[in-house]
């Protein structure tokens, strides 16, 4: 479907259109494929979100007031916009992308946070910490009010989105909405046309020489690079998951000169570079992931002398309901073939979020371990000889660990997966049934290359290129 989709938004020169500057289709075009991808398939779940308790709102209010950034900002050389999604390490709250790099930096650095469902998870371990929670308030009241306060620009914003549903339908023949394209097509534009503002004023206060920033397609992220290459700041995008052929989010027929694209992409290893992305590839480096490479030391590998299989199963959201069934199917195949395991289901980072969110249906099973939030996941690569899953960047962690990858053939795998299975790296399989015939063939997979994944020396190697820019 991604090759389609290109060569629609390629063959109406989607990306060339704009409303006073507003690149509006490189800005939607992340959530309009995702959308059209959940429509086709039928079986992908949204993300239930958490709602902001009163201690949230009280907490954005003292960071929008006492606390705003333009108060406590100060002049850093370096400025990270971290990932909001942080990993419990025992004590505090995480960015597994950044944290080690401003650790490093010291107070040269400093580190903005975006609200996460409405809060932040705290504590954080992250030193010279901004928040910019304003940003959020802002949006949200502005998206409530555009409608009477931007008369003319609301219907102009809506003819552009019956435009792009009508074009959708066309070459898809699916329907997204209008209503749909509308809303996403509001909240872009007022992230470019007001938010843009606010951070412009930050980033003067802050007065950056280089900015690293985490999920560059994220619309707040393209606005801090908007704002960056205005006050001509260099940009850079640590990568966080899997970056192919299959993921949207980097994958362009044509490069082009666009301010909400990073400058420049670090990336884990070699491997990654074969997507087709919007700049130059002079401007990817292959840099290495240093926290994948502080834990691959910590927990090194645990040959056991045992004949039960060790079975490692990483669940996410969106597919979770069809995973778990399938895991169920084949335990009860194992039992029944007298196949004698040890399983540990490691639930994604956002299903702890959610009380809603169990698996306690595994417990059943003797052996099945549950991870519980802040079993580290490394340990459980060291755990196990077999890893499945469906589309989870965590699976090439995995293969660091030379685990033998079984991947759900649902049809959000192969947006991700599709290389891996080529190259013999990970297998396939279309049901528990199938997967249970396949489990103790070894011989089929190919060895892994750790290095290809993930470059050596990564801590080094990235700050050898910020000092470049110091």
């Amino acid at each position: 479907m991604i090759d389609v989709f290109l060569s629609f938004e390629n063959e109406h020169n989607l990306l060339g259109k704009e409303v006073d500057g507003f690149h509006y289709w490189a800005y939607l075009r992340w959530e309009i494929y995702k959308e059209l991808l959940r429509i086709k398939t039928g079986s992908l779940t949204l993300r239930s979100k958490e709602k902001p308790t009163i201690k949230d709102c009280l907490n954005a209010l003292v960071n929008c007031t006492f606390r705003h950034p333009l108060i406590r900002a100060k002049q850093h050389d370096v400025l990270f916009v971290i990932h909001p999604r942080r990993v419990w390490n025992g004590e505090s709250f995480e960015c597994i992308y950044t944290d080690e790099l401003a650790k490093s930096l010291g107070d040269l650095s400093t580190s903005i946070e975006i609200m996460y469902d409405g809060n932040h998870l705290r504590p954080p371990s992250t030193a010279n910490l901004l928040y910019l929670d304003y940003i959020t308030v802002i949006h949200t009241v502005l998206s409530k009010l555009f409608k009477k306060l931007y008369r003319k620009k609301h219907i102009e914003l809506i003819k552009i989105s019956e435009y792009l549903d009508s074009m959708i339908g066309e070459n898809f023949g699916i329907s997204i909405g209008c209503e749909f394209i509308s809303k996403l097509m509001v909240s872009k534009y007022i992230y470019f046309a007001h938010i843009k503002k606010s951070i412009a004023h930050l980033l003067k206060k802050i007065q950056p020489k280089v900015i690293l920033e985490v999920v560059g397609y994220g619309p707040k992220q393209q606005i801090i690079n908007e704002a960056a290459s205005a006050l001509n700041i260099p940009t850079i995008e640590l990568q966080h998951g899997v970056i192919n052929q299959g993921n949207v989010a980097y994958n362009y027929l044509k490069t082009g000169d666009y301010p909400l694209f990073p400058d420049k992409i670090f990336l884990f290893g070699t491997y990654w570079m074969n997507s087709r992305f919007p700049i130059a590839k002079d401007c990817l480096a292959a840099t290495g992931f240093p926290y994948h490479e502080i834990l691959a030391l910590k927990y090194p590998k645990i040959n056991s002398d045992r004949k039960a299989l060790r079975i490692l199963v990483l669940s996410q959201p969106h597919i979770k309901s069809e995973l778990l069934a399938m895991v169920i199917e084949l335990l009860e195949l194992l039992e029944l073939k007298g196949i004698e395991y040890k399983l540990i289901y490691k639930p994604h980072p956002v299903e702890y979020l959610n009380e809603a969110e169990q698996c306690g249906i595994l417990t059943k099973f003797d052996s099945v371990t549950i991870a519980q939030s802040g079993y580290p996941l490394y340990k459980c690569f060291s755990e196990s000889d077999i890893q499945i899953g469906v589309s989870s960047a965590a699976m090439y962690e995995g293969l660091a660990y030379n685990l033998k990858t079984f991947v759900y053939q649902l049809e959000i795998a192969e947006m991700y997966m599709d290389d891996l299975a080529k190259r013999r790296y990970a297998r396939y399989f279309k049901n528990a049934d199938e997967l249970a015939g396949m489990i103790e063939d070894r011989d089929y997979f190919e060895d892994i290359n750790a290095n290809e994944f993930f470059a050596p020396n990564s801590l080094d190697n990235i700050l050898k290129e910020i000092n470049k820019y110091l």
